[in-house]
C-alpha cells in the first residue's frame, strides 16, 4: 500500500511540474508562412515582421503612394507603427510610434483592411489562454 501511495505521489508531482512548465509559456502570433518555426523564438519574430511587411507591401496602393510622395518631393518614406493582433487573429489598433511619414501610415492602414479580409493569424497565447498581442513594426517604402 505504501508503494502504491508513493508511486501515485511521484506521478502526480511530475504532472504538476509539467503543467507549470506549459502554463508559464508565452506563444506569439503565427502568420501564414511561419507555421514551421519554433514558437516562441527570435526566428519566429523575424518571420512575423518579414511576412507582415511583405503582405503590407503587396496590398499598398503604390500608384497613390508614389503620387503623394512625389508631391512632397520624397522618393523614400519610413514609418514605425504599433498594432495588436487580436484574440480573433486580426490586426487592430494601429497607431504611429514615431513622428514619421503620415502618407505612408495612412496607406498602410488601408492595406491592413485588405489583409484582414483575406487572412486570419493564429493568435498569441499565455498560460494556455488566447490573448491580444501588441507589436511594433518599422516599414520603409521607396519609389521605383
Amino acid at each position: 500500500m505504501k508503494i502504491l501511495v508513493f508511486v501515485s505521489l511521484l506521478i502526480l508531482s511530475k504532472f504538476v511540474l509539467a503543467q507549470n512548465e506549459v502554463e508559464n509559456k508565452m506563444f506569439i502570433p503565427i502568420i501564414p508562412g511561419c507555421e514551421n518555426i519554433q514558437n516562441p523564438s527570435k526566428e519566429l519574430t523575424d518571420c512575423l515582421e518579414d511576412k507582415l511587411s511583405e503582405l503590407i507591401h503587396q496590398n499598398l496602393d503604390k500608384e497613390n503612394l508614389n503620387r503623394l510622395l512625389r508631391n512632397v518631393g520624397d522618393k523614400k518614406a519610413y514609418t514605425k507603427f504599433k498594432f495588436t493582433i487580436t484574440k480573433e487573429g486580426k490586426i487592430n489598433n494601429l497607431s504611429l510610434v514615431d513622428e514619421t511619414d503620415m502618407n505612408l501610415f495612412l496607406e498602410i492602414k488601408k492595406a491592413i483592411v485588405k489583409i484582414n479580409k483575406n487572412y486570419i493569424f493564429q493568435p498569441a497565447t499565455y498560460n494556455g489562454e488566447i490573448i491580444n498581442f501588441s507589436f511594433n513594426l518599422p516599414f520603409r517604402y521607396t519609389i521605383k
